[in-house]
């Protein structure tokens, strides 16, 4: 089975902007500074704590190349975001793999995915550099097509969560839809 990491595509559409500092705020009481800022790494659930969360889309600064807000986006790895056309196509699809957060922007409402998935890696296939604990580079990762199996977006504790990937069949629920916003790459380990 294929498998893509996906990747915002900043060339033809904004950036979603929600700066960790303004969720650090809301939440500071339930949660630590540390937690919400790495909440997809830790792999934290958020909805308890998420009400009332505003964001906005902007270009990248000599790399976007239009006003164009995307369908569908990545905020912070294992997180995407959703239009509302997006999550009317994807929902079923993302159903029990995460919980979808709402949010409200200058384009309208939008959907945080903060994926919960996580899949471990073919330990054989993939190659890491770790130092003091810490993943410093990922070489190569790969996945087992029965690992994946039933996933449609996922993390890897493998690469410290730095990235979040799909599976063919993810992918083509997104084009058949229509929604754009992403590219899917089958380098899974470039952060470009």
């Amino acid at each position: 089975m294929t498998v893509y990491q996906i990747k915002p595509d900043y060339r033809h559409y904004q950036a979603f902007m929600l700066p960790t500092t303004d969720l650090i705020m809301r939440f500071r009481r339930h949660l630590s500074p540390k937690e919400i800022m790495h909440f997809n790494a830790y792999n934290l659930s958020v909805r308890e704590v998420w009400s009332g969360v505003t964001a906005k889309f902007e270009p990248v600064k000599g790399v976007t190349e239009s006003d164009v807000t995307p369908d569908i986006t990545i905020w912070i790895p294992g997180v995407l975001v959703l239009s509302q056309r997006a999550k009317n196509a994807l929902e079923a699809y993302l159903q029990d793999k995460g919980e979808l957060l709402s949010l409200e922007t200058p384009a309208g409402t939008y959907w945080a995915f903060n994926c919960r998935s996580v899949v471990a890696p073919n330990q054989e296939q993939s190659d890491r550099l770790v130092e003091n604990g810490a993943v410093i580079d990922v070489l190569s990762v790969s996945f087992d097509e029965a690992a994946i199996r039933g996933e449609q977006v996922f993390k890897t504790d493998f690469d410290g969560c730095r990235a979040t990937y799909c599976t063919a069949s993810f992918r083509q629920h997104v084009e058949s839809a229509g929604l754009e916003g992403l590219v899917f790459s089958s380098d899974l380990v470039s952060p470009f």
